[in-house]
C-alpha cells in the first residue's frame, strides 16, 4: 500500500525542482558562456608556467569558440620569436630562456639588431647576408606539451563543474 505524506515543504520543494529543471539548459549554456570566458586566462596561464614567453604573447595565439555547449580552444601554428621569450644580446650571443625549468640558453652566433626591434636573428651561411630570425615554439606547440594540457584540461573541467553547480544553486535559491 502506498505511503502519502503531506507536507507543504516538499509539495514546494518539488514545484522548485520542477521550475529548476524547466531552467536548466538556461543554466548550462550561461555556465558554458563563463568557461569559455574563462578558458582562455586558463590556457594562457598554464601555458606561462611551463613557458618563459609573455602572458600577452600567448593570448594572442588562443582563440576560443563557445559553440552548443562545447568550448573549443585553438592556437596558432606561427612560431614565436625568440623576442617573445626576452632573449636578448650578450658579446657571445643571444641569451634566452624558453623552457623555465632549463634555464637560460646561450645560442652562439645569434645577434639582435636594433633597427629590427631587438628580435633575434642567426645567420644562414658564412656571409653576411642571408640571416633568418631565430624562433621558439608556437603557442600550439605550447598547447601539446603534456606539461601544459594535462593540468590544464583538469582545470577547466573543475571550473565547469563549479560554475554549473553554481548556477543551478542560484536557480534553485531563487524558486523558494
Amino acid at each position: 500500500m502506498p505511503t502519502a505524506v503531506k507536507s507543504p515543504d516538499l509539495t514546494a520543494l518539488a514545484r522548485r525542482l520542477g521550475a529548476v529543471s524547466k531552467d536548466a539548459p538556461k543554466a548550462f549554456a550561461q555556465a558554458t558562456v563563463s568557461v569559455s570566458r574563462a578558458s582562455k586566462t586558463e590556457t594562457k596561464r598554464a601555458a606561462n608556467e611551463v613557458y618563459a614567453a609573455a602572458q600577452g604573447r600567448i593570448a594572442d595565439g588562443i582563440f576560443v569558440s563557445n559553440t552548443t555547449g562545447v568550448v573549443t580552444v585553438k592556437a596558432r601554428k606561427k612560431p614565436l620569436t625568440l623576442r617573445a621569450f626576452g632573449a636578448r644580446q650578450t658579446k657571445r650571443g643571444v641569451v634566452v630562456t624558453v623552457i623555465r625549468a632549463r634555464g637560460r640558453k646561450l645560442i652562439r652566433g645569434g645577434f639582435s639588431p636594433a633597427k629590427f626591434n631587438g628580435v633575434p636573428f642567426k645567420r644562414l651561411g658564412r656571409s653576411q647576408y642571408p640571416i633568418a630570425p631565430l624562433t621558439g615554439p608556437s603557442v600550439a606547440d605550447m598547447l601539446d606539451n603534456p606539461k601544459v594540457y594535462t593540468p590544464l584540461q583538469a582545470r577547466l573541467i573543475e571550473r565547469g563543474r563549479s560554475e554549473l553547480n553554481r548556477r543551478l544553486l542560484r536557480e534553485l535559491g531563487a524558486r523558494g
